[in-house]
């Protein structure tokens, strides 16, 4: 990010403050819609939704730890049905990254959206997050909790998903605009990162702006993600210590997908990228377009799921991942 802000949280509330600087952004940005996760009214779940009224953005909750599917697939489909809108697009960091890869394969323009991300805090297991939404009265409760440890990287890690535990990358690159909280007082100030100067006047955010980022709050932060890739860095390379040689390469994983069916229709319904690169390689044969399908994952884990044969499929995925990245 070339331009980098503090911004005031009132009354101590970063999600409010966070929905007021989407609110301006619409406004200021031109938008004709926000593409972004949010409380749905009939049900305590937060779903992303492409809102058309900036009215609706009190429903916006981009920490609600929760994912139900990567919508990366979902907002591919808005902009190809939508050419020419200007639409704000609001991610996670692993759908970030399965967004760009999915719209450059299939040659879309996404020049004129506005690409906003975050911080990512983790999700629970679907049946952990169900279990406390009932033990609340407010399903945004959660968010809150969960805001006030983003100081220290957030809670108890291993609450959260095994794709979460295993991710070394939980904030965002190249967003238009990147909502940073990870090692920052949430209730005191938040960090903007926009994508430049062009982009700060548009937006006219001066307002909520407190100022530059004060050095000691930039090297808190670092520490922080410091902490966290090297804990997770070692969460993965015990998960990684537990495969074995019929599953520590692409063959391997590709062998197991001729003969489990469970987990090639898992890839097919839940990975946004899987579909179309297996179809593409005649039936999985052709490793060097599975290669660049396990070197673009985002990493957003909905893979992740109790094989029947129990072989671990997002463990294997991250693990060849790991791999490529490295080289």
């Amino acid at each position: 990010m070339d331009i980098r802000r503090l911004i005031s949280v009132r009354q101590r509330d970063p999600l409010e403050t966070v929905r007021t600087l989407l609110f301006q952004v619409w406004k200021n940005g031109g938008l004709e819609g926000l593409f972004a996760l949010a409380w749905q009214r009939e049900r305590q779940i937060a779903q992303p939704v492409l809102l058309t009224d900036p009215e609706t953005i009190p429903r916006v909750d981009p920490f609600a730890p929760v994912m139900l599917g990567n919508s990366a697939s979902l907002a591919v489909n808005i902009l190809r049905s939508n050419p020419g809108k200007r639409y704000g697009f609001m991610f996670r960091p692993c759908e970030l990254r399965s967004f760009k890869v999915l719209a450059r394969w299939q040659e879309l323009d996404f020049s004129h959206t506005l690409l906003l991300s975050i911080d990512c805090l983790s999700v629970f297991p679907l049946d952990e997050f169900e279990w406390r939404i009932r033990e609340i009265d407010d399903s945004v409760q959660l968010t809150h909790d969960l805001l006030q440890f983003a100081s220290q990287g957030g809670i108890l890690p291993s609450r959260f998903k095994l794709s979460c535990q295993l991710c070394e990358r939980p904030y965002p690159k190249e967003a238009d605009l990147h909502i940073e909280i990870l090692g920052l007082k949430t209730s005191e100030h938040l960090v903007i990162g926009l994508r430049d100067q062009a982009l700060a006047e548009q937006l006219g955010l001066d307002d909520m702006i407190l100022g530059e980022v004060p050095a000691e709050v930039s090297e808190c932060r670092e520490r922080v993600l410091e902490k966290l890739a090297a804990w997770r860095g070692r969460s993965l390379a015990y998960a990684q210590s537990h495969l074995d040689a019929n599953q520590s390469t692409l063959e391997g994983l590709t062998m197991h997908l001729h003969s489990c069916e469970p987990c090639l229709n898992r890839l097919k319904d839940h990975c946004p990228l899987f579909e179309s690169v297996w179809l593409a390689s005649d039936e999985g044969y052709q490793e060097p377009v599975l290669r660049d399908w396990i070197f673009s994952c985002g990493g957003c884990g909905m893979c992740e799921y109790q094989c029947p044969q129990d072989f671990p499929l997002f463990t294997v995925i991250a693990h060849l991942n790991h791999l490529m990245s490295e080289k």
